[in-house]
């Protein structure tokens, strides 16, 4: 089974496959290797690309959260919040100084209000969101993530989420001018969701691969037998990983899958 991460990974900067990239991820899936796109976007998002991709098998989506068959979307597994703890966790949000929150299930999402953050995400889905408003008044029902957009660095405020909820919860932090904390079930990341994925189709793990650049992918790069950073990879990716390939322009991802998986030696 080969895990790949989407965004900065098997895309280009431009969001695009390379041609290279569709041709190994084609040539893998034609061996009978499950190729398994996990990312942290939307699931209508995440099959998108493996329609593209011209394949048929499992998806991780919104971040190990969410498990499909693609690219019909075909439900098979969720790692939700239970909803009074997501109701918990909305509650305490209004002690922590932030701009939006923002919630996402399986299919759709709902947000507190629509700003530029929010057109982006519905041009990207292309959808709105189900529901726009007080989030406490919401049903809160398959819950996946609870998304809190914070000014300045996400990290005072995630370790004070800690503090409240302790190992009922995951964190996964984005930083950047505007950052992002984004709260999951405990011990859901894409790297369960892998493990569950695995156990389902009697993969071992040690014939695994997975290759990622952000922090989100940490724990899936050890959790594979083989973990593969790209060469612009944070540097704690880097620090994990068995191997790093070239860059997400350069054709890193491709070039992992040939090395790795379709033993091609003259790769890089």
């Amino acid at each position: 089974m080969v895990a790949l991460d989407l965004d900065e990974t098997l895309l280009q900067s431009d969001e695009t496959i390379s041609p290279r990239a569709i041709a190994a991820a084609r040539e893998c899936h034609r061996r009978g290797i499950h190729v398994v796109l996990a990312s942290a976007r939307p699931l209508r998002s995440v099959a998108a690309y493996v329609a593209q991709l011209e394949i048929d098998g499992y998806c991780v989506a919104l971040n190990g959260t969410v498990i499909a068959k693609a690219p019909d979307v075909e439900i098979v597994h969720t790692a939700g919040i239970a909803t009074e703890l997501a109701r918990e966790i909305i509650a305490a949000c209004r002690d922590i100084e932030h701009d939006n929150l923002f919630i996402e299930t399986p299919l759709d999402y709902a947000v507190d209000h629509i700003d530029s953050d929010v057109e982006l995400y519905i041009r990207m889905t292309g959808q709105r969101p189900l529901y726009t408003g007080d989030l406490r008044q919401w049903e809160l029902k398959d819950v996946c993530k609870i998304n809190l957009r914070v000014e300045g660095p996400p990290y005072q405020a995630a370790e004070q989420l800690k503090k409240w909820f302790g190992d009922r919860i995951h964190i996964v932090t984005w930083e950047g001018p505007w950052s992002w904390i984004e709260v999951l079930a405990g011990g859901t990341s894409k790297a369960s969701a892998l493990q569950w994925l695995s156990d389902r189709l009697g993969i071992e793990r040690q014939r695994t691969l997975a290759v990622g650049d952000q922090l989100n992918d940490i724990e899936m790069l050890k959790w594979a037998g083989t973990g593969i950073a790209m060469g612009n990879a944070h540097p704690e990716v880097m620090a994990v990983a068995d191997w790093v390939t070239a860059s997400n322009d350069e054709d890193g991802c491709a070039i992992a899958l040939e090395r790795f998986v379709l033993q091609r030696s003259e790769s890089r």
